[in-house]
C-alpha cells in the first residue's frame, strides 16, 4: 500500500462565559507529597498545586503531568462556596515540526493542545485560507493573538486543537475507517458548576414486572417508596427472593 502520510488536525474556537464574562484558568495539579511520620518513617501520598494563569499563554498537556485544566467564573460560586467552572478534556495531539521551520507560523495554533485569550472582535478566527499559499509569510499568525494580555476576570476564548496522524494501511481502503483512532475532539465536563450530581434531578424511579405479558402491562408511573416516603424502603414491603431471605 503507497500513500502519503499526513494528518488530520482542526482548531476549535470556544468561547466559555461561566457565570457571565469575568472568567479565569485554574490548573490543578496532581503532585507526589512526602512526608515523615512520628516514628520516623518517609510516606508517599498526593496533593494538589493549584495555579491560576494570568496572562495569555498557549501550552501542551502532558499525560505524565496529570492535571486538571478548568475555565471558572471569578464572581460566581456555588452552594459550598466554590467558584463555578467547567474542565477540558482534550485528545492529545503533538506537532513534530521544529520551531525554527519558516512554515510553522501558517498553523502556529499546532503547537498548543490549547491556547487562551483575551476576547477581541479582531481575533475571529486562528488562521485563513491564504496561509498555504505563502507560508513563509502567512495572512494570520496565530502567535500574535498570544501577546501577554491579562485574563484574570476577562471574556476568555479557548482554541483547542486536536487531531491524528493517519499512518494509511489496507484498512484504509476503499473508506477510511473512523474506529480505531482516527477520531478527534474534546470534552467540557461541569467542574463545581452544578452544586451536586445533575442525575438527582431525574424522575423517582419506574416500575417493570416481566412476569405480565406486555398486552397487559399498565402505563409506567412512577413509584412511590414501599415504606410510605422514607429513603429507604422496608424490605418487608418488596416482593422478591432478597426480601424473603433478608
Amino acid at each position: 500500500m503507497a500513500s502519503a502520510l499526513h494528518d488530520h488536525t482542526m482548531n476549535w474556537k470556544v468561547d466559555l462565559d461561566i457565570g457571565g464574562t469575568s472568567n479565569q484558568i485554574e490548573m490543578d495539579y496532581v503532585v507526589p507529597w512526602r512526608f515523615e511520620d512520628q516514628a520516623g518513617r518517609l510516606w508517599t501520598t498526593k496533593r494538589l498545586n493549584k495555579m491560576i494563569a494570568e496572562t495569555e499563554f498557549g501550552m501542551n498537556m502532558n499525560p505524565a503531568t496529570p492535571m486538571k485544566f478548568v475555565v471558572q467564573s471569578t464572581e460566581e460560586t456555588n452552594s459550598w462556596g466554590t467558584p463555578r467552572g467547567y474542565a477540558l478534556h482534550a485528545t492529545p495531539h503533538h506537532q513534530v515540526y521544529p520551531e525554527d521551520d519558516p512554515a510553522l507560523a501558517s498553523f502556529a495554533w499546532t503547537k498548543y493542545n490549547v491556547a487562551v485569550t483575551k476576547h477581541s472582535d479582531q481575533e475571529w478566527t486562528s488562521s485563513m485560507e491564504q496561509d498555504d499559499i505563502f507560508p513563509g509569510a502567512p495572512a494570520l499568525d496565530f502567535d500574535t493573538y498570544l501577546d501577554e494580555e491579562g485574563i484574570v476576570g476577562e471574556d476568555l476564548v479557548l482554541w483547542i486543537t486536536s487531531g491524528t496522524y493517519h499512518i494509511p494501511h489496507s484498512e484504509d481502503v476503499p473508506v477510511t475507517p473512523t474506529t480505531h483512532g482516527n477520531r478527534a475532539g474534546f470534552t467540557l465536563i461541569p467542574f463545581n458548576y452544578f452544586d451536586e450530581n445533575a442525575a438527582m434531578d431525574v424522575s423517582d424511579l419506574f416500575g417493570a414486572d416481566g412476569n405480565v405479558p406486555d398486552e397487559e402491562k399498565p402505563l409506567p408511573k412512577i413509584m412511590e417508596w414501599a415504606n410510605g416516603g422514607g429513603c429507604v424502603p422496608s424490605f418487608d414491603n418488596i416482593p422478591s427472593t432478597f426480601a424473603a431471605n433478608a
